[in-house]
């Protein structure tokens, strides 16, 4: 074959990939390849489109293997039964989603904007088990196995599931009652951060902020920018303890990561 995949995600017993157009001929050969090197995978699937919509989903083709699009992900001792064709799911964030959950402190009620089916608020409530999550997503198939997985890893007395858009419960519901706010939507953060700062106490807090920029972006761009964002909201930045890329995205594009302490 002329050059490998361009890359390769585990959900389970499923892989993910991304092929090259060059290699699109031999696609059901790079199936049966991924098969025979993993044997606890049973489903290959190609990612024909890019996440996108509202439910933040993407298009998928089977390339090779047999059965159904759900499956069951562990990560750091819990479990999480998702459908890959209809939630989104992103298994490389497993680090950065266990680096916020060892910040949060004792008694913190924390508002996971953007919830999916629950791979930040099931391990901050893990580890933490004194805190409040709220856990909201307009995704009703995310919601739906976000309920499953707080009742898979005994998370029920810490952890309320939402659905809807988290701008309706930050005007009720979820306004100036968060600690902590975790705002795992790159491609949309900046339109919502007003809405995290609704959510925020009004004494302040600590935001975990994504964004998606180019590679060669400057990180002092990025935090000034979010900075000029809260002083619009009548809220200041009093520091930074975070600011770094964490994951490529696309061969120019990376994902960013800014823990900002809101006063």
């Amino acid at each position: 074959m002329p050059q490998l995949p361009k890359s390769l995600d585990i959900i389970g017993d499923i892989a993910i990939v991304e092929l090259p157009e060059i290699l699109e001929p031999y696609s059901a050969e790079v199936g049966q390849a991924i098969i025979r090197t993993n044997p606890h995978v049973r489903l290959v699937l190609k990612k024909s489109g890019d996440v996108d919509g509202k439910f933040r989903t993407r298009k998928l083709q089977t390339l090779a293997g047999s059965g159904g699009t759900e499956t069951i992900y562990s990560e750091f001792d819990c479990r999480y039964r998702l459908d890959v064709s209809s939630v989104y799911f992103n298994p490389r964030l497993a680090r950065e989603r266990h680096r916020v959950a060892e910040q949060v402190h004792p008694e913190e009620v924390i508002v996971d904007m953007f919830a999916g089916v629950g791979p930040y608020s099931i391990l901050i409530a893990k580890v933490q088990p004194s805190s409040r999550v709220y856990s909201s997503d307009i995704n009703p198939s995310a919601v739906q196995y976000l309920k499953e997985n707080i009742l898979i890893n005994e998370s029920a007395d810490r952890i309320t599931p939402l659905l809807g858009d988290v701008r309706e419960f930050s005007r009720g519901r979820l306004s100036g009652i968060a600690d902590r706010v975790v705002m795992n939507l790159p491609s949309e953060a900046k339109k919502y951060l007003d809405t995290a700062l609704q959510i925020l106490k009004q004494k302040g807090g600590i935001i975990h902020y994504y964004e998606f920029v180019d590679r060669t972006a400057d990180i002092s761009r990025v935090k000034e920018e979010f900075q000029a964002s809260v002083l619009a909201q009548k809220r200041n930045v009093r520091n930074f303890t975070f600011a770094k890329a964490i994951k490529e995205i696309a061969p120019n594009r990376v994902q960013v990561a800014i823990d900002a302490t809101v006063t």
